[in-house]
């Protein structure tokens, strides 16, 4: 008798075991689904077998190369050099340390404007060993859509300052590239970013002339002197390091 309830309590805990265990694989499965889902990647860079991902929080370097296949740390402040449009990353973590140096500048890659060298001492190297390609900024998915202006410089605006309706531009994240109407003309452009960084460049328009008080010039003035995004619900806000210059409201 003795025997056989040790054989039931034996099996009653291998089940509360393994029910423990698939809830715990259940519990990591949606941590890294959840994780992957918000994970808000700003650079991208890429070269022979491997890739580069920077977060807010994390640097991850991923290759091929044997013993390299994985070098992830913490995201530190980057060291920008003076009048060079250059940063370096440095981390130094028990595994080893990281390396990463982007510089704007013409690459291999027509589609990216970055060209990025990596270098990585593991805790057993002596030496670095150094990985060369290009990369990119990324726009922040939130911007995408079309924006209609609702105040230039902190002023709210109205219909009858502009032709016929607001301004309004339209953002394509992935080709960093807008597109819209000035108040008065059509207008599109390209977007220069880095991060929470943007610039409004290369802005072309239409040739309508336009009689004050169209404030079309104003707007575009505003645009142009940009210098930095925020998102804050349906609102995209840009200022400059003076002021807000613009603020736009989504509507679609």
């Amino acid at each position: 008798m003795g025997y056989k309830l040790r054989i039931i309590g034996i099996l009653i805990l291998s089940f509360m075991y393994g029910c423990k265990n698939q809830d715990a694989e259940k519990a990591s499965n949606s941590s890294v689904s959840s994780v992957q889902e918000n994970d808000d990647v700003f650079f991208k860079g890429s070269g022979d077998e491997w890739q580069l991902q920077i977060t807010e929080d994390q640097i991850r370097f991923r290759s091929d190369s044997l013993g390299f296949e994985s070098f992830i740390t913490p995201t530190t402040e980057p060291i920008r050099v003076a009048d060079a449009n250059i940063k370096n990353y440095r981390v130094e973590v028990e595994s080893g340390t990281l390396d990463v140096r982007i510089a704007q500048g013409p690459c291999n890659d027509s589609v990216m404007d970055y060209e990025v060298a990596i270098k990585i001492k593991r805790g057993i190297d002596k030496e670095f060993t150094q990985f060369n390609g290009c990369g990119t900024y990324l726009l922040d998915d939130q911007t995408s859509g079309t924006w209609e202006l609702s105040s230039l410089w902190t002023e709210a605006v109205s219909v009858e300052n502009f032709r016929e309706q607001l301004p309004k531009i339209e953002i394509t994240p992935e080709d960093k590239r807008f597109a819209g109407f000035g108040g008065c003309n059509q207008i599109n452009g390209s977007l220069f970013t880095e991060q929470n960084l943007i610039r409004f460049t290369d802005i072309a328009q239409t040739r309508m002339l336009c009689a004050p008080p169209n404030q079309e010039e104003d707007f575009l003035k505003a645009l142009r002197s940009s210098t930095h995004y925020s998102i804050e619900g349906d609102l995209l806000i840009l200022t400059n390091p003076d002021r807000e210059t613009l603020r736009f409201k989504k509507i679609n």
